[in-house]
């Protein structure tokens, strides 16, 4: 399973995508990718991960456990 980031730059008009298998390889990847895009004076200091997890349930109502009466 991949997990994708979308970086918030706090800067309009500048977004990087990149992704990786896992949070550590996330953060590795994003500082490659902001060092690749930034000339050393424009880069930003701080690099703000917004991390959104797609969760999926069934839409079948879970069976009920007995009430044990206490």
């Amino acid at each position: 399973m991949a997990i994708s980031a979308s970086p918030s730059l706090k800067r309009p008009g500048e977004s990087i995508f990149t992704q990786g298998e896992t949070i550590e390889e996330i953060h590795e990847m994003v500082r490659d990718a902001v060092q690749r895009h930034f000339e050393a004076e424009q880069r930003p200091k701080l690099i703000r991960l917004h991390i959104v997890r797609d969760i999926e349930i069934s839409s079948s109502p879970t069976p009920r456990s007995p009430d044990r009466g206490t």
